[in-house]
Order: C-alpha cells, then sequence, then structure tokens
C-alpha cells in the first residue's frame, strides 16, 4: 500500500524510521528521509538478548544499512549516534531539554498540565 501510494499520489520524501520498514523501500523509487529516533541495533540486542554475533542482528544490521545507503538524507538523536552513521547528508536534531546547572532561566510550575503519546522504554530515565 505504501509503495502503490508513493507512486500514485507522486510523493516527494518517505519517512521511515525503523527496520521493517525497509519493505517500503521494495521498488519505490520516493527518495527517503531515515530517522534515527533510537540506536536501533542496541535495542534489537537488549529486547532480543542477542548479540552482535547472531544471524539475525548481521541480518537487521544489513538492512539498516542498506536503507541508510538508499536514503537520501538521515537524521539522528545524538552524537554518539551520529558519529555511527556513515552517510554524506546526516544531521543531528537532538532529543530532550537541558536545564541550566544554577537553575536560572527554569519555569514555574505551572497550573496546566502536559501530556504525552508515545511508549515509555526501558531506557527513558523517567525519574
Amino acid at each position: 500500500m505504501v509503495r502503490r501510494i508513493c507512486k500514485s499520489e507522486q510523493i516527494d520524501l518517505l519517512y521511515l524510521y525503523n527496520i521493517p520498514q525497509a519493505l517500503y523501500l521494495l521498488g519505490c523509487k520516493t527518495r527517503v528521509l531515515f530517522d534515527f529516533a533510537d540506536d536501533l541495533m542496541a535495542m534489537l540486542k537488549v529486547e532480543l538478548s542477542i548479540s552482535e554475533h547472531h544471524l539475525l542482528y548481521r541480518l537487521a544490521d544489513a538492512v539498516l544499512g542498506w536503507m541508510v545507503r538508499r536514503s537520501a538524507v538521515v537524521i539522528c538523536i545524538s552524537a554518539p549516534l551520529f558519529d555511527k552513521i556513515d552517510h554524506p547528508h546526516k544531521f543531528i536534531i537532538p532529543n530532550g531539554a537541558g536545564l541550566p546547572a544554577d537553575g536560572v532561566g527554569v519555569p514555574r510550575p505551572s497550573t496546566f498540565t502536559v501530556g504525552y503519546v508515545g511508549a515509555f522504554e526501558y531506557s527513558m530515565d523517567l525519574d
């Protein structure tokens, strides 16, 4: 369906962020932006309890490498992840917010509530 929509609607840029989405690229000519929103290979090791030597890990790493090479632009969330990526058009778009050490400029609590829609992964420091 994604490939068909890219072709029929003449989509300019396909935004991908995960390894299973490699299927969208088969036979697709649309330009791709790949977003490393997480260290996908590190997550795979933890979530599946496998090492870099496991066949599934090596296959996923090869597919991810192909997706990156196929992408026109790659963005990522951190400097360590940025350093791992071999792509001529890569950019960092950092996550999170830094607070000043002295507390100056930190907003005071207010009466409104901020909501979050998404998943809290094991790697998040909720405290």
